[in-house]
């Protein structure tokens, strides 16, 4: 499985910057 750091990263890279929120990179990351 991917780390948290990549995981995030990849959130980073698909979801647009104004569009990252608490419920979103935890949806991502989790």
């Amino acid at each position: 499985m991917n780390t948290l750091a990549e995981r995030l990263r990849y959130a980073m890279e698909v979801l647009p910057p104004k569009k990252i929120k608490g419920v979103e990179l935890a949806r991502a990351v989790g």
